[in-house]
């Protein structure tokens, strides 16, 4: 008789136990989905016209790089030839302040910031052989 008592009472403890449990992961779920669910607020075309981007120029030791702001906040400092293997600044200010202007024109127009190689060579900023060309 004692055995059965024990025996109903550890199972009680174990219902017990298992309802918590099952109470606590409930109320986890709850709170996950209602921060996953959240509607984001969503961006109205009078703020994404307040976006402004803009550039400057810098010198580097060997050469030039340039910045990138976003309504006057800096967003990107390059300060070398992206796309090309090595570390090599630009070599003059105009090969800066031209591959600038493109990463700001495609910002603008909300495309991946990203130069390739191609428009470094259409710019004057590196040869056919991806070597970066030198100004005097």
């Amino acid at each position: 008789m004692y055995t059965a008592l024990f025996s109903f009472k550890l199972k009680d403890m174990n219902q017990t136990r298992l309802l918590r449990y099952i109470v606590a992961i409930a109320m986890i779920l709850l709170v996950g989905f209602g921060c996953v669910s959240t509607p984001k607020k969503k961006q109205s075309k009078a703020s994404a016209a307040k976006i402004t981007w803009t550039f400057q120029t810098y010198a580097v030791k060997g050469g030039w790089g340039y910045y990138i702001f976003c309504n006057g906040d800096k967003m990107i400092n390059q300060d070398q030839i992206p796309a090309i293997e090595g570390k090599h600044p630009f070599a003059s200010d105009e090969q800066a302040k031209k591959t600038a202007q493109l990463v700001v024109e495609k910002l603008c127009k909300n495309k991946i910031p990203s130069v390739t190689k191609e428009e470094l060579i259409k710019l004057g900023v590196i040869d056919a052989s991806l070597v970066p060309i030198k100004k005097k």
